[in-house]
């Protein structure tokens, strides 16, 4: 499948930097959402722009460091479990084997999700909204990269 056999996977490159956009981004939108218009006022001042985007760089880093294991976890099993047939598969079927790599999560998430006030508006935030497109952008950069 991979020509050169490097111990990372494309989950484990970027993986954990795609969580933590979607994360920054979905928080983003819940703080900014009774009043739009603030935060596109906000992003053309620099005294608020300049510490966004140093406080971006450190969520990233703490984001990478956070989720390297769950997206390490992922790479090998979407790779045990669809190894052999991602190199004769089509974008279609790489998306849906990453859809179903994200499925494995679900037992975990709604485990976890128990402990929320919210239980059910967690699980489904964490399951589709944020591993689910992780998963997928993956799977399909793993595709490309079985081609």
């Amino acid at each position: 499948m991979n020509k050169n056999n490097s111990a990372t996977t494309t989950f484990t490159r970027y993986g954990s930097t795609i969580g933590t956009f979607i994360i920054v981004i979905s928080f983003h939108i819940l703080i900014y959402l009774d009043h739009p218009a603030r935060f596109l006022q906000s992003l053309i001042t620099p005294s608020v722009v300049i510490p966004m985007l140093c406080l971006m760089l450190i969520a990233i880093v703490v984001g990478y460091v956070v989720g390297y294991i769950p997206a390490y976890i992922t790479g090998e099993l979407f790779l045990h479990i669809f190894k052999d047939k991602l190199v004769n598969a089509n974008l279609y079927q790489a998306i849906a084997y990453g859809c179903f790599t994200s499925l494995l999560w679900a037992p975990l998430l709604l485990l976890l999700s128990q402990f929320a006030h919210e239980w059910l508006v967690t699980f489904l935030y964490l399951q589709f909204v944020f591993i689910l497109p992780i998963t997928t952008i993956c799977a399909v950069i793993e595709w490309k990269k079985s081609k």
